[in-house]
C-alpha cells in the first residue's frame, strides 16, 4: 500500500478515543492562572526553534525536530503554559505514559510543550453532571476520574474545544455508538496519536488529554463492535459504551490497527428530556484538562 492510501485511511478515521486499565486522573490539583492573550489567533502548526523537551521516561530530549514557538499573544486565555518539569507536567506525562497499550514506544516519545486548561463554563458544567450522578446513586467507582484522549490535526484545532467542549457528531460513527448522538474519546494514548507509526519513522502530534467520568458503563458484544455493523443508540441508564473484545495483548500493526483503534475507546453520551433528540448535545461528563505538542523518533511498527 502506498503512503499516500495509508494517510487517508487513518485520516478518515476522526477525532480519536494504556496498559489494559483506565487511566486515573491525577488526584492533586493546582490553581491554573489565565493569561492575557487573544485567542483569536492561532499558532503555526510548525515552526520555530526548539523550547526544549522530555521523554517519555521524564529525561530531557535531545531532537531536531522543530517545533512550534510560544507565543504569548497567541496563546488562548483558557490554555496555561507549564513547565515540563513542573509536578503538573510529570503528573500528566506519567498518566500518558500509563496509557500506552505498547510501552515500547515510550523510549522514543518526547513531549515539547504542555498546556493546563481551564475553562470555568466547561468545568461548572463537569462538576455539575458529576453532582448529579451523585445525586443519582452512583457509586464511587462509577465516578473516577480518568483521562483519555484525542488526537488534533493542528494546535488551532483545539480552539472550539477548549472555548465549547466536546460535541455530538465531531468523531466519525464507530459500531460502539451514532456519533450524532454522544461524543468518542480514545483509551491509548499511542493507538490515538501514533497509528500513521506503520510506515513512518517520525511523527509530531498535538494531543487534547480529556478528564472524563464512565459512570455506568454498558459493555457491547464482540459481534456488534465489528466494523461495519450498524451503529448502536445509547442505552437508557447507562452513560458509556465500551467493546468487550478490546484486542488485549495482540500487537498493534497495519493489518489490525483499525480494529484495534474502534475497539479501545469510550462512547460517552447523556441523556437530556428537554433536547429534541432526547441526548445532550455536549455530554458534561467529559472536559478537556491539557494541551500536549509530543513527536516520535523511532523504528516504525510491522506491517
Amino acid at each position: 500500500m502506498q503512503r499516500r492510501g495509508i494517510r487517508d485511511l487513518f485520516s478518515s478515521l476522526g477525532a480519536s478515543v494504556g496498559s489494559e486499565e483506565d487511566v486515573p486522573a491525577p488526584q492533586s490539583r493546582t490553581s491554573r492562572g489565565t493569561g492575557s492573550a487573544d485567542a483569536s489567533a492561532v499558532i503555526p502548526d510548525v515552526d520555530g526553534d526548539c523550547v526544549g523537551a522530555t521523554t517519555g521516561s521524564g529525561n530531557a530530549a535531545k531532537s531536531s525536530f522543530s517545533i512550534p514557538r510560544r507565543d504569548q499573544q497567541a496563546e488562548s486565555k483558557l490554555m496555561t503554559p507549564v513547565a515540563l518539569d513542573s509536578r503538573e507536567a510529570k503528573e500528566l506525562v506519567r498518566a500518558i505514559r500509563s496509557s500506552c497499550r505498547d510501552q515500547s514506544i515510550l523510549q522514543n516519545l518526547s513531549f515539547y510543550r504542555i498546556s493546563l486548561i481551564c475553562s470555568p463554563d466547561l468545568e461548572r458544567a463537569y462538576q455539575a453532571r458529576r453532582q448529579k450522578m451523585r445525586a443519582d446513586g452512583y457509586s464511587q467507582a462509577e465516578l473516577v476520574e480518568s483521562f483519555a484522549f484525542v488526537s488534533l490535526p493542528n494546535h488551532p484545532a483545539a480552539y472550539d474545544l477548549v472555548h465549547h467542549g466536546f460535541s455530538s457528531g465531531q468523531s466519525c460513527s464507530s459500531p460502539l455508538g451514532d456519533a450524532a448522538l454522544g461524543v468518542y474519546l480514545a483509551r491509548h494514548f499511542d493507538v490515538c496519536t501514533l497509528g500513521l507509526r506503520v510506515q513512518e519513522t517520525s511523527l509530531q502530534r498535538w494531543v487534547m488529554v480529556v478528564k472524563f467520568i464512565k459512570g455506568r458503563v454498558k459493555t457491547v458484544s464482540e459481534l456488534a463492535a465489528q466494523e461495519g455493523a450498524e451503529c448502536l443508540e445509547p442505552t437508557p441508564n447507562f452513560d458509556c459504551h465500551v467493546a468487550r473484545n478490546q484486542c488485549h495483548g495482540e500487537p498493534m500493526m497495519f493489518s489490525n490497527y483499525r480494529q484495534i483503534y474502534l475497539s479501545s475507546q469510550y462512547y460517552l453520551y447523556e441523556f437530556d428530556e428537554a433536547a429534541s433528540s432526547g441526548m445532550a448535545q455536549r455530554p458534561r461528563q467529559c472536559c478537556p484538562h491539557a494541551l500536549v505538542f509530543c513527536a516520535y523518533e523511532g523504528p516504525p511498527i510491522g506491517g
